[in-house]
């Protein structure tokens, strides 16, 4: 799910995970559009992504967006 690190005020730090299991079965709440709206973010300063694997098996992405 994604979560909401920033305060209200200016600075929003939000991030989002998508898992993947054998590339064919992929869930998630990494949905840009989606994570603007419900944190009522108008700026996106820039995005990190961070990925870890399993044997090829599992892959998780965690994005961190940053914006205002």
């Amino acid at each position: 799910n994604a979560s909401n690190y920033g305060d209200s005020n200016s600075r929003k730090i939000v991030k989002a995970n998508i898992h993947a299991f054998n590339k064919l079965v992929y869930l998630g709440d990494a949905d840009l559009n989606k994570i603007k709206k419900e944190n009522n973010i108008k700026k996106i300063h820039h995005i990190d992504i961070a990925e870890d694997s399993f044997l090829f098996f599992y892959r998780n992405v965690t994005f961190t967006i940053y914006g205002e």
